[in-house]
């Protein structure tokens, strides 16, 4: 028996062939990679609406600036003046059911996050709102004591 005898009963073995089968497996696996790769890119240019509505703001720079302006607060203060009032924005949004985008701002306003979609709202006012707000609450509850 040569050897080209020998190949042809390995590649021919039984009633299917496993060249047949090695085909099979590969085209089976391409089905798969192709039918997974279309789950997870999508085709229209307008990911926005796809991804629903984002809002994105600088929660750290917010509480940062006012901690650094306010250094005489104890920790429960801060705690009811800063952290309480912008997590409620945050968890207003978020109820709302936009993405909520927690970024850092450097001092020209550029954010450092690696992608937004394209109808992103800034929030980062709100947060400034809410904290001055509860400051002035604060303020006017210690006037009256």
């Amino acid at each position: 028996m040569s050897n080209l005898q020998k190949l042809q009963k390995l590649i021919n073995h039984g009633s299917c062939s496993y060249f047949v089968m090695f085909l099979f497996c590969g085209f089976s696996l391409l089905c798969g990679v192709a039918i997974e790769g279309s789950r997870s890119i999508p085709k229209s240019s307008g990911t926005a609406e796809q991804l629903g509505k984002a809002v994105v703001a600088d929660r750290q720079g917010i509480l940062m600036e006012y901690a650094l302006s306010n250094p005489t607060m104890s920790e429960t203060e801060r705690q009811s003046t800063l952290v309480e009032p912008v997590l409620g924005v945050l968890r207003n949004y978020s109820a709302q059911g936009y993405l909520v985008i927690d970024a850092l701002k450097d001092e020209s306003g550029a954010y450092f996050v690696s992608a937004l979609p394209i109808q992103t709202k800034d929030i980062t006012g709100e947060l400034r709102n809410a904290v001055e707000q509860a400051i002035r609450d604060t303020s006017k509850n210690k006037s009256l004591n």
